[in-house]
């Protein structure tokens, strides 16, 4: 019989191997302000990854800042996964050169961080225009009126009955402008939900939104509700500009030294016996 105490010396012996191989040796990637750094920039992503998601939440009914912050989720999808993998492998067999996770972020950086930036500021004419842009034919178009300036809208019912018909006439035409942020009447058969519908597209665009369909919640002395254009300017692309540079200005910083590091050598450990 082996005793136990020799058993356990090769074990001993393999320990520092197994911490630290030579190539993450060689990198210094296990101590020092790289190793640091990419931990928080980890955490940093992991952050903006739930901060995405509440923006793409609500952003949905306007399409261009949508997209745009599903593009981000991506990329910032990316971030986590190479600096999770940095940060996991880079004691571990066969290291992880911190040059390779720098060509990561610097990819991140120029092709999905600095574009959405740009993209969101550049986008709020062209998301007011297609807010309006579809026109709705109604049967019978009903007049709500509100004591407050940009609040009054009408009602596109569809199949009206003849009391309906007496009571209110198509001063529209028959043809109205519907938006697409927050109406989410027009989807509804309910009669306590209002599809709010609009003569002209400047009475659409002008429109003070009480984040409500509900017929009780359209009128009285509120200042809650809001244009899509103060939406836009006041809070949605804020918040998409923050959650953007929190990840794209730390992400390009330690790209910019990490690209620079010196790729190690592979070193294949010969373990004497």
């Amino acid at each position: 019989r082996v005793p136990a105490t020799l058993l356990g010396q090769p074990l001993l012996a393999l320990t520092p191997l197994l911490a630290l191989t030579p190539m993450a040796e060689q990198a210094g990637c296990c101590e020092g302000e790289g190793r640091a750094a990419t931990v928080a920039v980890l955490v940093l992503s992991i952050i903006v990854f739930m901060a995405n998601i509440y923006a793409m939440v609500i952003a949905t009914d306007i399409h261009a800042y949508y997209w745009i912050m599903t593009y981000h989720f991506v990329g910032t999808i990316g971030v986590l996964v190479a600096t999770s993998v940095y940060a996991c492998r880079c004691c571990g067999e066969g290291g992880f050169p911190l040059r390779r996770l720098g060509q990561a972020l610097a990819a991140y950086v120029v092709l999905c961080g600095v574009v959405c930036f740009v993209a969101v500021l550049a986008a709020k004419d062209g998301a007011i225009e297609d807010n309006c842009a579809e026109s709705r034919e109604c049967d019978l178009s009903v007049l709500f009126s509100c004591p407050k300036e940009n609040q009054e809208f009408y009602q596109c019912v569809d199949d009206p009955d003849p009391v309906e018909q007496v009571l209110n006439d198509n001063t529209c035409g028959g043809k109205l402008y519907a938006p697409k942020w927050h109406n989410w009447g027009c989807d509804r058969d309910d009669d306590k939900y209002l599809c709010r519908a609009f003569c002209t597209k400047k009475a659409c665009t002008d429109y003070c939104n009480p984040f409500s369909d509900h017929h009780k919640d359209q009128c009285g002395d509120r200042s809650d509700c809001y244009t899509i254009t103060q939406f836009l300017e006041q809070f949605l692309i804020r918040t998409c500009v923050v959650v953007i540079l929190f990840l794209l200005v730390p992400a390009a910083a330690l790209a910019g030294v990490a690209v620079q590091a010196k790729e190690p050598e592979r070193v294949n450990p010969s373990i004497e016996m």
